[in-house]
């Protein structure tokens, strides 16, 4: 077994830091059992999330999305959903541990850069300390790199019928950012292509004003990387030590 404080906690503040200007509280949200022998990963903290947690009999719940925000530590009442969400982690004694944004710009299995590897592009200039993320490929067109993305990825929506050049043969700027990144299209230098998970409304006439072909694969479809890349990480560092499911 590992203790939580002793081993695991070091080690998860070291390979994950906190970042000052993110707005969700960074690692140990609830304490749970001292020590951990089965650990959860996920996206997000859901109601099948938590099934599949009692199911495996996991000690700790590892994910992105957590329950505590603009670090805040719930001045309100606790009612509802979020209630539910508390009783389930205290009554099973399940640790919840949040990483967001050091998830999403970390170098070598953060959300970005693993979206970026799995549609080819390996090579990108980061922008937004390290939350946004754009790369030129040469000689395609808009119409036959979203065709590769739909090969690859999930594509949930697009525009694609708006771009009158789709067809056209040249080089492309390729622009992405897992999560919400539809607002960094006002402040991106210009992109031919632009993948995020989910925009606000706004941005698809944006998008067209700009030629830009826009593609959305869904918030936590986008981020799944980032949560398989730390998975795979505590496997290597803590070998057989451990047991380690995604939920």
């Amino acid at each position: 077994m590992i203790s939580l404080y002793d081993d695991f906690l070091p080690w998860f503040y070291s390979v994950l830091p906190e970042i000052s200007h993110d707005c969700a509280l960074h690692g140990l949200q609830i304490e749970g059992r001292p020590y951990l022998k089965r650990i959860g990963f996920a996206v997000s903290v859901t109601q099948e999330v938590c099934e599949r947690a009692l199911s495996y009999e996991i000690d700790t719940l590892i994910v992105h999305h957590g329950l505590f925000w603009n670090k805040q530590m719930l001045r309100g009442p606790i009612f509802g959903a979020l209630k539910k969400h508390f009783e389930f982690f205290i009554c099973n004694q399940i640790s919840l541990l949040g990483a967001h944004l050091p998830l999403d710009i970390h170098p070598l299995w953060g959300n970005n850069v693993l979206l970026g590897q799995k549609i080819g592009l390996t090579d990108p200039i980061v922008y937004e300390k390290g939350l946004l993320w754009r790369q030129k490929i040469s000689h395609s067109s808009k119409k036959d790199f979203f065709e590769h993305c739909t090969r690859m990825l999930s594509v949930k929506n697009h525009n694609l019928l708006d771009m009158q050049d789709a067809k056209e043969i040249h080089d492309l700027w390729i622009g992405w950012c897992t999560g919400a990144g539809g607002s960094f299209l006002e402040s991106l230098p210009y992109c031919d292509v632009f993948l995020t998970g989910e925009v606000p409304e706004r941005s698809w006439e944006l998008a067209k004003m700009q030629n830009t072909l826009l593609m959305t694969l869904g918030h936590d479809d986008s981020e799944i990387y980032g949560i398989v890349g730390l998975k795979e990480e505590c496997a290597r560092h803590y070998g057989k030590n451990i047991e380690l499911f995604l939920l």
